[in-house]
């Protein structure tokens, strides 16, 4: 959709990141378009630093890019919106090439209103519980709680089968 919607619009850079696991540039079906985007190799940090937008279908750089203050966009493909960043917060999102060109004229005419502090805070908690820096705390304390229940499920199970 984005080299569609762009592919005579030189202004226009397409950036695509490659998932770690999912090496989208190298799928023989990206090949037709690979002449209009630019394959970052950079690190996260890096190319969230030069991106102007960040277009996502399903994407934890979105959240990542919100709350460092680039706008995100959602593009909308038949199926299942997992996006859990689209269900907490309003985002634009478009299902068709010409809404897509419409928002980036937009876009360009107007800045997109940046999140303040206690905006980034509030999402950052909705997204990932709370942003107090324990969540490993948390985790361990989870994990042993669990641990604790699975020894006393097993005790339990083993008197319970005991022929005494």
């Amino acid at each position: 959709a984005a080299y569609t919607a762009f592919l005579n619009n030189p202004a226009v850079v397409l950036c695509l990141r490659d998932h770690p696991a999912v090496r989208v540039s190298a799928d023989d079906r990206f090949k037709r378009y690979a002449d209009r985007f630019v394959i970052t190799r950079g690190t996260l940090e890096e190319d969230l630093a030069e991106a102007d937008l960040i277009l996502f279908t399903y994407s934890t750089v979105a959240e990542e890019a919100l709350l460092a203050g680039i706008p995100v966009w959602q593009w909308i493909y038949p199926g299942l919106n997992a996006s859990a960043l689209a269900e907490i917060h309003p985002i634009p999102r478009m299902a068709s090439v010409e809404g897509l060109r419409d928002a980036v004229r937009k876009f360009k005419q107007t800045a997109p209103a940046m999140l303040d502090e206690a905006s980034k805070t509030a999402l950052l908690e909705k997204l990932f519980f709370r942003h107090d820096g324990m969540s490993a705390k948390r985790i361990a304390e989870a994990c042993s709680q669990f641990e604790i229940l699975r020894t006393e499920r097993t005790r339990n199970a083993a008197r319970v089968h005991d022929p005494r």
